[in-house]
């Protein structure tokens, strides 16, 4: 079970067979949007874009409204768009596991 919320999803960019392939590619996961950096005001000075790069990677990126709770779980993979998910996120892992 892997549990990322905001922009822990960074991590998962790392994921990759030993062919090189990202091991996330085609999941559905959430992350903080491109819309909450470009609020938030840190868009200009980012090289990349979190949830552009998760696209880029393969990922089913599906963002909800900016800075509201949003969770995604694909499987064993849940994910939280931002701070305001991580509770939601916990109590589905919770429930999850019985």
């Amino acid at each position: 079970m892997i549990g990322a919320v905001c922009h822990s999803p960074v991590a998962l960019l790392s994921a990759v067979d030993t062919e090189g392939k990202w091991l996330f590619a085609d999941r559905r996961m959430t992350a903080f949007t491109d819309e909450e950096e470009q609020l938030f005001g840190t868009a200009e000075g980012a090289p990349r874009l979190l949830a552009a790069r998760l696209r880029e990677r393969g990922a089913d990126h599906i963002g909800g409204p900016a800075y509201q709770q949003h969770n995604v779980q694909d499987g064993n993979l849940f994910t939280g768009q931002n701070p305001a998910s991580s509770a939601h996120m916990a109590e589905d892992m919770i429930a999850a596991l019985g």
